[in-house]
């Protein structure tokens, strides 16, 4: 299989997975998604992050984290989308 067929049928699993259409797959909502889990990755801290869409189509991040390493989690996370921030601000 080609890699760009094989990356789109990745994407249609990885949407049905998570309840997103495909049109809703913005590069603001996959940044902030990736930069979120690879937080909790990088630092070993336990949760999940999902994503949700909701009937009027806004996109919304879900943390599922335990509330004593809550604080923690946020702050790496945090850390992890100044850039995104920055680069907001900065339009």
């Amino acid at each position: 299989m080609k890699p760009e067929v094989e990356a789109e049928v990745l994407a249609r699993k990885g949407a049905e997975r998570l309840g997103l259409p495909l049109a809703l797959r913005s590069e603001s909502l996959i940044a902030v998604w990736v930069r979120s889990e690879c937080a909790l990755l990088e630092f070993g801290l336990p949760g999940r992050v999902g994503l949700r869409v909701d009937a009027d189509r806004h996109e919304h991040l879900i943390l599922d984290l335990p509330i004593r390493r809550a604080p923690e989690a946020i702050q790496e996370i945090g850390r992890r989308m100044s850039p995104l921030v920055h680069d907001k601000r900065s339009r």
